[in-house]
């Protein structure tokens, strides 16, 4: 274990003596208080789970838009060393057999809306954030839902149950 720190105080001639920073002393400062609390969603592999059925065979990836560079791939390819940012031939050196979808950014567009329709049971302010994520304000919601841990607990099970990867935080 490290040792506590020591505050030690200097003072140069001619410096007035000043209050101590409050929490210099280790004790904690009370942060203020927010009056929003932000669930966010992330999908690291929306573009991927929008075209491709979960659980397709064989190692998948979705090309960007001008079909040169992944956007997206699932964890077998990821397993063979592709991965979103990767160019095309690159990802076929590594992976023969990979199974390159074309993107559907509309497909992701409706998609993401639908997730913040979602989203609404929870709250009545949800916003997508495209091309992967979506916001819901919830701190009005805790006491509904059982609190942070709850709500959070369950908008992950609910959204892996419908096959989604998905990362997610509260700020």
């Amino acid at each position: 274990p490290l040792p506590a720190p020591v505050e030690v105080a200097v003072q140069s001639p001619g410096d007035t003596a000043r209050a101590p920073d409050p929490g210099a002393s280790g004790t904690r400062v009370p942060e203020p208080r927010s009056r929003e609390l932000w669930l966010c969603l992330h999908f690291p592999r929306f573009a991927l789970e929008a075209v491709a059925p979960s659980g397709a065979a064989g190692p998948a990836a979705v090309l960007d838009d001008a079909g040169r560079t992944l956007i997206a791939c699932d964890a077998a390819a990821e397993g063979l060393g592709v991965h979103a940012g990767q160019g095309l031939n690159a990802a076929l050196a590594l992976c023969p057999g990979l199974v390159v979808h074309a993107r559907d950014a509309a497909l992701e567009d409706r998609l993401l809306a639908g997730l913040g329709r979602w989203l609404t049971q929870f709250t009545p302010l949800a916003s997508r954030e495209p091309p992967d994520a979506v916001f819901a304000e919830v701190r009005g919601s805790l006491r509904l839902f059982g609190g942070a841990r709850a709500l959070r607990q369950r908008v992950k099970e609910a959204l892996a149950a419908q096959g989604l990867t998905l990362g997610i935080a509260l700020a």
